[in-house]
């Protein structure tokens, strides 16, 4: 249609040359749009992905004064919407179930650690702040008694070493006592 219009220009006196050279330019202009358009219906109907409706708005956006490019924009871009929304959620149920894993399970303090943050991380979901509430006082149960355990560890080493030295100190002081135990 292009090649027209210019054949059509260059006999711009001749007859009525001049206005099937703007006629070519209107059906060029048609047909430019109506690929578009399709190409727009054709990612906007494909498989209702993020990144099809994205392009699909940008050319319905581009024509938008062609057939109903704008209202097929609109929704383009609330199909847009909802698939984010969407993502979130799954996003959301995602971590919210590892974190009720992870909690459930109990194996570690930072199993519990990571699903106070997690929980942390989705506030209004489902029930996330119940979850976090008692994950946050199992965490603080499970470092006191893993303190208490260290603790008690400490002084059982502590006691060990003072009698390995009381027996280093009789060794010293009585050799027969070293010499039994060389027996032994």
């Amino acid at each position: 249609v292009l090649e027209s219009k210019g054949y059509f220009a260059s006999i711009a006196g001749w007859l009525d040359a001049a206005e099937l050279a703007a006629n070519c330019e209107i059906k060029a202009e048609r047909a430019r749009k109506n690929k578009i358009y399709l190409k727009a219906a054709g990612l906007a109907g494909e498989n209702h992905n993020m990144d099809s409706q994205r392009a699909a708005a940008a050319l319905f956006a581009s024509i938008a004064d062609w057939k109903d490019a704008a209202e097929r924009k609109e929704k383009c871009e609330n199909r847009l919407a909802e698939l984010k929304e969407q993502k979130e959620r799954e996003r959301k149920n995602a971590i919210y179930e590892d974190a009720s894993s992870k909690l459930g399970t109990r194996k570690s303090i930072y199993a519990v650690r990571d699903a106070v943050e997690k929980f942390a991380s989705i506030p209004g979901w489902k029930n996330a702040d119940e979850k976090l509430e008692q994950a946050t006082q199992l965490l603080a149960e499970m470092e006191a008694k893993a303190e208490e355990e260290r603790l008690k560890k400490e002084a059982q080493e502590r006691e060990r070493k003072e009698r390995k030295d009381l027996v280093d100190g009789y060794k010293a002081k009585y050799p027969a006592v070293r010499r039994l135990e060389e027996l032994n």
